[in-house]
């Protein structure tokens, strides 16, 4: 299997091309950043599948042309629709595997993160602390203060 290595012509760096162009990447990364949702329709074989970007209710149009590189395709999915769902044809923007990972890491998540996610300090528990089911038991402040 041969390798590519780049190197820049001054420094003798080793650069990594880009995975897509930066057109085509600024178009996908716009669409996700409006809104739009994302499904992934394999290929055969599977390295050739394809990330499908598509317009749901509420979100903002994508308001240009697609680049080169991007394709539009039309593909049944199936949907919430009250209660149930439904199949439901949409139309989107299908990139192939590249150009979806640099679009997805140039992405802003769609909200902000839940206090859940956030890191809290561990705590402390030794085997004496611990019932007979493994689970953590309240063992006493020994300075006596009842904070």
């Amino acid at each position: 299997m041969a390798r590519v290595v780049v190197r820049e012509p001054h420094t003798g760096t080793r650069v990594a091309p880009p995975l897509a162009s930066p057109e085509a990447t600024a178009f996908s990364t716009a669409l996700l950043d409006r809104g739009w949702a994302a499904v992934f329709l394999p290929g055969e074989p599977a390295r050739l599948g394809r990330l499908l970007l598509w317009q749901p209710v509420g979100s903002a149009a994508d308001g240009g042309v697609a680049p080169a590189g991007v394709e539009t395709e039309s593909v049944e999915l199936v949907l919430p629709h009250g209660r149930s769902v439904r199949r439901r044809r949409v139309e989107g923007y299908a990139l192939p595997v590249a150009l979806a990972v640099s679009a997805l890491a140039g992405a802003q998540p769609p909200h902000a993160p839940h206090d859940s996610s956030r890191a809290t300090p561990p705590t402390r528990t030794s085997p004496s602390t611990r019932t007979r089911y493994g689970s953590p038991r309240a063992v006493p402040d020994p300075s006596g203060s009842t904070a």
